[in-house]
């Protein structure tokens, strides 16, 4: 401050009433109740708060901006240049502790979000769900049912009456099932973070939460005429949803088991076709003998220069998913002629008929890839890729059978009496 400058007590009408500074100039008027403090105007009538002092070893004062008026205000302008003195006088850079006052907030504020369930489910997605035979599905899950609730809320601080109110939610809105597989997931994810130690979560709130009923086992086995009605509506489906349910109908395997099938996974010249590990829910490869009705099925269908998935509505590059929406149009297509029923009672049925054309037990479990246990598992490392295309063969002559179609010539396979539906 010149040491003839002329100070006045700054207060809101006086600044109120000051005129622009001349074209060119910038006219500070420093302030009487407060030490080294102005409030400077420009030529557009722009007003500014600064505190001017010498830092030391410095020759020149420093103008230190305090913000602008009115909203920066009077009192907060001189509050501020209170701080800033008494840094100076500490023997402080002001700047320098404004720039790690702005990083110590900024690494609060990122500590902050990386601590809430967003934050959390997001590293959940991208490190664990990866390697998961439905991190497709469960990743529409979590963003659009959990992170969409629980997104902004700090992990930590989720309760358990949090997670029942949430279930309960989506049940009211999507269902009881899908507020299962909700549930299942975030408590997924809360034990996946508990194993980690992140953001101080110490327990699993969603473990042992009872909300929903027990799920109750299914026991639908889809009866010789509703085998008949739903091949018939199949057939009013277009490509590739047609020829996807045959193949199910025929095969027994898991849905994601076709539905993602690859031409790489697919040997028609002998027949099969190999499902590896990585997309098997025992974590197992599975070798599928294929009967000569879903070898034809397969021999009709394009293949694509997009991509290698078998059944695609996108020239290869990405296997079907929309399931959900083609069932609901393939009910619309049954109306009442079949009770209600799931794709998975396709898998039932066809497992039961294995049982119903003398198939054993054993190689019936082999047919639709559930994993062996016990002995087997460790010392019987045979295939028996004989006897499963067998029982594909006997499945599939007792199926046509049912829904009136002719099979393959050449293959009959004598069938024991079976009860009428």
């Amino acid at each position: 401050m010149p040491r003839q400058a002329t100070k006045v007590a700054l207060t809101d009408r006086a600044l109120r009433a000051l005129k622009p500074a001349p074209i060119g100039k910038r006219v500070p008027i420093w302030d009487a109740v407060q030490p080294h403090f102005c409030a400077r105007v420009s030529d557009t009538g722009q007003i500014s708060f600064f505190l001017v002092r010498r830092r030391e070893g410095e020759r020149n004062a420093t103008w230190f901006s305090l913000g602008r008026y009115p909203v920066t205000s009077l009192a907060q302008a001189r509050e501020k240049a209170r701080e800033v003195l008494g840094l100076l006088l500490e023997g402080k850079d002001p700047l320098a502790v404004k720039v790690e006052r702005k990083r110590a907030e900024q690494a609060r504020v990122q500590a902050a979000h990386e601590g809430t369930f967003g934050a959390v489910a997001e590293h959940y997605i991208n490190q664990h769900l990866g390697h998961l035979r439905s991190a497709r599905s469960t990743e529409h899950i979590v963003r659009d049912k959990l992170i969409a609730a629980l997104g902004a809320r700090p992990i930590a601080e989720i309760r358990r009456r949090d997670v029942i109110a949430l279930v309960e939610a989506i049940a009211g809105h999507h269902g009881t099932e899908a507020a299962r597989r909700a549930q299942r997931t975030l408590s997924s994810i809360f034990s996946w973070a508990v194993s980690r130690d992140i953001a101080g979560l110490e327990a699993n709130p969603a473990a042992r939460c009872k909300v929903l009923p027990p799920t109750k086992a299914r026991d639908r086995v889809l009866r010789d005429s509703e085998l008949r009605a739903i091949w018939r509506a199949v057939d009013q489906l277009d490509h590739p949803w047609r020829d996807f349910y045959r193949v199910l109908m025929l095969t027994g395997q898991r849905l994601r088991e076709i539905a993602e099938a690859r031409w790489s996974e697919i040997d028609l010249d002998v027949a099969i076709l190999t499902i590896p590990a990585e997309r098997m829910k025992g974590g197992v490869q599975h070798v599928v003998p294929l009967a000569p009705s879903v070898a034809e099925i397969l021999r009709g269908l394009p293949r694509f220069d997009g991509g290698d998935f078998v059944f695609s509505t996108t020239g290869g590059r990405r296997p079907i998913t929309d399931i959900a929406h083609i069932k609901a149009r393939l009910d619309a297509i049954l109306r009442d002629s079949v009770q209600p029923w799931w794709n998975h009672d396709l898998r039932r049925t066809m497992r039961t008929g294995l049982s119903a054309v003398g198939v054993s037990v054993f190689v019936a479990e082999l047919v639709i890839g559930h994993a062996q246990s016990g002995v087997h598992a460790v010392y019987d490392l045979h295939r028996y890729d004989s006897e499963k295309r067998d029982a594909l063969m006997r499945w599939e002559a007792r199926f046509l059978s049912i829904v009136g179609e002719v099979p393959p010539a050449g293959n009959v396979v004598p069938m024991p009496a079976r009860a009428q539906g």
